[in-house]
């Protein structure tokens, strides 16, 4: 079965920051040290959509917010983030992207 992520743009002007993450853990809070850290709907979306359609909206996006196993092991096997640059919350990687 192919993974599904859940994804929302968010527009400011001309540029987009893309918000996605693994569809499983979409609402899920995460602790950081004494942080919640909430993977909302409200940010992340309730939208769902394959891997082909995730690496397109990554290559028009200024920014990428991606939080999840799935969604990292995507962007590095394609070579858009690097192992070094991403942050383990609560045993789950987050990275941010910023295009340019």
């Amino acid at each position: 079965m192919e993974e599904k992520f859940c994804y929302k743009e968010h527009r400011s002007g001309v540029e987009v920051t893309l918000a996605v993450c693994d569809s499983e853990i979409s609402g899920s809070v995460l602790k950081f040290g004494d942080v919640d850290f909430e993977v909302s709907k409200d940010f992340y979306g309730n939208d769902a959509t394959d891997a082909g359609h995730i690496l397109e909206l990554v290559e028009r996006a200024k920014i990428v917010n991606a939080v999840g196993k799935n969604i990292i092991k995507l962007l590095e096997s394609n070579g858009l983030v690097h192992s070094n640059s991403v942050l383990m919350i609560d045993g789950v990687p987050h990275v941010q992207i910023i295009n340019s």
